[in-house]
């Protein structure tokens, strides 16, 4: 967290778990102020702070994008540039 500077976000954060491939984990839910992924910028997203033992702290991003965030694109993965693009429908 302190590499993407969301430490006071984190701080603040409420208690929630989640159910994935690693089981039920407890983490934190809270809001930042902004993301921005080239030029789409969402005010106020909701994020979920992943703490050590996880099985996300040994991952070498200090952030992923899931669901929530790409619901609201079209997604299309170019997977020989390596590149993903997302549009507004």
């Amino acid at each position: 967290m302190v590499d993407l500077g969301v430490e006071e976000q984190l701080r603040t954060a409420r208690a929630g778990s989640s159910v994935g491939l690693n089981g039920r984990v407890e983490n934190r839910i809270g809001k930042l102020g902004s993301v921005t992924l080239g030029g789409i910028t969402i005010d106020a997203p909701e994020v979920v702070f992943y703490g050590e033992g996880t099985g996300y702290d040994k991952e070498a991003w200090g952030m992923r994008i899931g669901n929530a965030f790409l619901k609201d694109f079209v997604v299309t993965v170019d997977y020989r540039r390596r590149t993903i693009t997302l549009q507004r429908p």
